[in-house]
């Protein structure tokens, strides 16, 4: 089974930038181009964002080869992108040719009087296949370990996928309820183990201890998929996939430049 290459966004982007994504990763293999040193420039999401407002296209000459001839042969379904709410269904109407994640969905299920509110079931209707559920940032202020559950239910009831994040504290964080679901859904649960000292620092434990730690999460809760989290980039994707155990990466703030989005895909 193929590595999965999770990206979120978190609250960044824009249309420019999804669009970016889908042209440039839509490149057929006999279109691959070799550009010198285009390799060398880096398609971060602020430089689109600053030429955006003035309809540049120094976006796509920067990026454009180095995608083209790098992307061709990576199965589009290894590739998730949880995108921001807003461009959810303008990835999907645009024909993205990756994999739609939203980053959390309301813990109340269908249709109803809950005003600001995206169920699973909507999300699913717009185009998304796969959900992030308990991200760190999200378990430090809005959500509890029984709303996670009812999240989580609504996803797998639809046959989704959810994306599970824990961390160290795994075990404060997967009660009974979650553990039952999480053994009787394991084709629709991967999860994402992000240790709180890697998120945003820059530090990423040795690959022994990720090793260690995941080798524990599967043999405690029947043998899920887990990818992993914390300061993923190019520079350390190849040590992380390396682990056998791990089914892939969860990756932040690296994932909004394609350039460092393409090294990584390469690794597979």
């Amino acid at each position: 089974m193929s590595k999965l290459i999770i990206c979120n966004w978190k609250m960044n982007g824009d249309v420019q930038l999804v669009d970016s994504f889908i042209r440039l990763l839509s490149k057929p293999p006999e279109s691959e181009l070799l550009l010198g040193d285009t390799e060398q420039r880096s398609g971060v999401y602020s430089d689109v964002h600053e030429h955006s407002s003035t309809g540049s296209t120094q976006e796509e000459t920067d990026c454009g080869g180095l995608v083209e001839r790098s992307i061709s042969g990576i199965r589009s379904e290894s590739l998730i992108i949880a995108l921001p709410s807003t461009f959810i269904l303008y990835a999907h109407s645009a024909g993205a040719n990756f994999q739609i994640a939203a980053q959390d969905c309301s813990v109340y299920s269908g249709f109803g009087a809950y005003t600001g509110e995206l169920s699973a079931d909507m999300l699913l209707g717009a185009g998304v296949k796969y959900v992030i559920l308990g991200h760190s940032e999200r378990r430090s202020r809005f959500d509890s370990v029984p709303t996670i559950y009812e999240k989580l239910v609504n996803v797998v009831r639809l046959n989704m996928m959810a994306i599970l994040c824990v961390s160290e504290d795994y075990e404060s964080q997967i009660d009974t309820y979650t553990e039952m679901l999480i053994r009787d859904h394991l084709n629709n649960i991967v999860l994402a183990y992000e240790p709180v000292s890697a998120i945003g620092t820059g530090h990423v434990p040795h690959p022994h201890e990720i090793q260690q730690t995941v080798v524990r999460l599967q043999r405690q809760y029947g043998n899920p998929r887990i990818v992993y989290g914390g300061s993923v980039t190019s520079a350390n994707a190849g040590q992380i996939l390396g682990i056998d155990e791990i089914a892939g990466l969860l990756i932040g703030g690296a994932s909004l430049n394609l350039n460092e989005v393409v090294t990584i895909l390469k690794l597979l």
